[in-house]
């Protein structure tokens, strides 16, 4: 079976990222992304993941911070909280260079955020 994957290539100094689509270790086709739209790319794809988690009716994952989890870890620029798109959200933006994701959070969830982050930040354990 084919292996597929894409791979991101800075072109500083100018002000762009090349993405490519790779399949077997051969890029098929790539596109020059301006680095401060990179955000849109990532949120549209983390949106979509979301959605088809949403639509499949299965209960939330990962809820509990002892369960072990596959992620991609990357160290932000910069970060602050902006209003949500409902009275009832708020949004966590994240700084990477130029470009910005937000993260819709009910207000609810974003409580929980809060006290676990305040404990870990005091050297304790957030459950």
């Amino acid at each position: 079976m084919a292996r597929a994957g894409l791979k991101f290539n800075a072109n500083y100094p100018d002000p762009t990222m090349t993405v490519s689509l790779v399949r077997d270790d051969d890029v098929i086709d790539s596109f020059k992304l301006p680095i401060d739209e990179v955000s849109k790319l990532a949120g549209t794809a983390l949106g979509v993941a979301a959605e088809a988690h949403r639509v499949s009716g299965k209960p939330n994952p990962h809820m509990s911070r002892h369960e072990e989890v596959s992620l991609t870890s990357v160290q932000c620029t910069g970060l602050n909280i902006a209003p949500g798109r409902t009275p009832t959200s708020l949004t966590l933006m994240f700084y990477f260079g130029e470009a910005v994701l937000g993260i819709e959070v009910p207000h609810q969830l974003a409580q929980k955020f809060a006290q676990r982050m305040l404990t870990s930040a005091a050297g304790g354990s957030a459950q």
